[in-house]
């Protein structure tokens, strides 16, 4: 993983356009402090962090972090030199949000069905 970010950061230098990294907040998963801190060493200063929370799909285990944990991680973020750019969902609360709504029309698509032997006439 060091050698990868290196090689954004190198990239970044020469292209004199910060690499941007992106990062899904997992209530549990990796919203602790402990990450941001770890990986504050790894990051270099030409690089914007592009942080999103997942947005809650029903049956999946994945929730997004609550707001005090949210901000606990902004401020690690500017604390550590980090420019943060947190992406916040829209209408999360009518399932509108990224990954939401494909998941609300993936449960109206009817089963998919065996595939049936293709006839071709000649």
């Amino acid at each position: 993983m060091k050698e990868i970010l290196e090689y954004g950061a190198k990239y970044a230098e020469v292209g004199k356009y910060p690499i941007q990294y992106q990062w899904t907040l997992i209530n549990g998963i990796n919203d602790g402090i402990d990450e941001i801190e770890a990986l504050t060493p790894l990051w270099s200063r030409q690089a914007i962090l592009n942080m999103i929370p997942v947005n809650a799909v029903d049956g999946s285990p994945y929730r997004r972090p609550s707001t005090e944990q949210i901000d606990k991680i902004k401020e690690a973020c500017r604390a550590n030199g980090i420019l943060l750019k947190f992406r916040d969902s829209a209408a999360q609360d009518v399932d509108g949000g990224c990954g939401q709504l494909r998941a609300r029309a993936l449960k109206r698509k009817p089963a998919l069905q065996p595939a049936q032997e293709l006839k071709i006439k000649r």
